[in-house]
């Protein structure tokens, strides 16, 4: 969950964020602030032309934090798989892609959330290439 203390990061525009949450420094302020951004956006299904540049912007933050993103996936994971869900077959494959790359950032740190990453896979109509991608989620983790 992103809560500190009564503030819901995601609710708080960049100014609020920067006087209300204790940031040792800006290296953790820009990378919060544009995830709970990124996170609005991928929450709203009427800007769901713009979901793919989101997870990629995601992933590409995480990529740059590496194991410094972990405290992120609060914020991602949940976000991440509502998306999962309600997307077409086609964009899923690019979101189990994406989620595979962030399971290969923050390895065993994902464990917290495999259950609730379980209950999304498992009502999925699953084609092969999906299938490929969960084997390799599965073989990150380890």
């Amino acid at each position: 969950m992103a809560m500190t203390g009564v503030f819901d990061i995601a609710d708080l525009g960049t100014s609020e964020m920067l006087v209300n949450l204790n940031y040792s420094s800006l290296e953790e302020f820009y990378p919060a602030c544009a995830i709970a951004m990124l996170m609005k956006v991928i929450k709203d299904p009427t800007l769901a032309q713009h979901h793919n540049e989101v997870v990629r912007a995601v992933t590409f933050i995480f990529k740059s934090l590496g194991v410094k993103g972990v405290p992120y996936l609060a914020q991602v994971i949940p976000s991440l798989l509502f998306v999962i869900k309600t997307s077409d077959a086609n964009f899923r494959d690019y979101l189990f892609q994406q989620l595979a790359t962030l399971i290969g950032i923050v390895k065993q740190h994902i464990r917290s959330y495999l259950d609730d990453i379980i209950k999304v896979l498992k009502p999925l109509k699953l084609g092969p290439l999906q299938l490929i991608n969960i084997q390799a989620l599965a073989d990150d983790i380890k």
